[in-house]
């Protein structure tokens, strides 16, 4: 134990350094006037992210498939029907005519976005053997190729501009796959490997490239997850309920645009351990999620 100690609190010590660098030393990029899409807008982590930059004076744009609550977030944001912004913008991150007609529509009316947040996703609950293939299919379109249409369709401009944030809403389940996520685990290990390589692509181009992995938030991803046969999980599951408050992670996520910063791990202290552990002692992370698969099998037999 001693010796994760001593790996670990120099790594807490420089990120503190780090922060109080950009806090006391780096010119906060300001929000103020610049043009913001967020997909997955209608509910969640994006409707929080909508509401923190509209407040902070940003000019949103909502994406998101149901159009009634896009509706409701725009008049929560702003009830006076007058105003243009946000902008409501129905859109299917899977279907790629959608993105394709999503960009044409606000490069012919706005000239463009600032800052990108990738934020619609979806998650399933179930294990490898019993889940279907189309639930796997599912969740790489969603999570994954959704995701890189999207970035490829409003990149050039920005390219073009030499200016520009993306900003991809990933999860700690990411770097830390756990029992019974297989398909959602994976799917977000490859939107950070995609979003990784284009950082470091775009960097000289000033376009900067913001990977966010948080761990629970209290949404309704887990309600809204997959099961093995592709319905809806349909249950408020125990760590979603005690997750953090959606509205705080749209305030980290903001101060990542303010300061701009490559990555941002968003979890409790003992999932930031677990992935140190996973990176300085992989055979002991690798025991210790053989020991969480049991525990699931069992709770799952006492549930039948």
């Amino acid at each position: 134990m001693l010796p994760v100690l001593f790996l670990i609190i120099p790594c807490l010590v420089m990120s503190y350094l780090m922060w109080l660098y950009k806090k006391l030393f780096l010119k906060p990029v300001s929000v103020h006037g610049k043009i913001v899409l967020i997909t997955g807008a209608s509910s969640g982590l994006g409707e929080a992210c909508a509401k923190k930059f509209s407040f902070e004076g940003a000019k949103v744009i909502l994406c998101a498939r149901n159009i009634d609550e896009l509706k409701r977030v725009k008049n929560e944001i702003c009830n006076n029907e007058d105003n243009v912004w946000p902008v409501i913008n129905q859109l299917d991150i899977t279907n790629p005519n959608d993105i394709i007609q999503c960009e044409q529509n606000i490069r012919n009316n706005f000239g463009g976005i600032d800052i990108l947040i990738s934020n619609a996703g979806m998650s399933q609950r179930g294990s490898v053997i019993d889940t279907t293939d189309d639930v796997y299919t599912n969740l790489m379109n969603v999570n994954f190729f959704g995701p890189v249409r999207l970035i490829k369709a409003f990149l050039p401009a920005m390219l073009l501009k030499k200016q520009g944030h993306i900003i991809s809403i990933g999860s700690v389940q990411s770097l830390i796959a756990i029992p019974f996520r297989a398909a959602y685990s994976a799917s977000k290990h490859a939107n950070n490997a995609f979003f990784d390589s284009l950082r470091a692509e775009v960097a000289d181009d000033n376009v900067n490239v913001t990977t966010v992995n948080p761990g629970y938030i209290h949404t309704n991803l887990s309600i809204n997850a997959l099961s093995p046969d592709g319905k809806k999980h349909g249950v408020m599951d125990k760590s979603t309920l005690s997750g953090m408050d959606p509205s705080l992670v749209a305030c980290a996520i903001y101060d990542s645009v303010v300061y701009p910063n490559n990555e941002l791990n968003l979890a409790d202290l003992k999932s930031k351990f677990a992935i140190d552990i996973r990176t300085l002692f992989p055979s002991a992370y690798f025991m210790i999620m053989k020991l969480r698969a049991r525990s699931e099998k069992k709770s799952m037999k006492k549930s039948l």
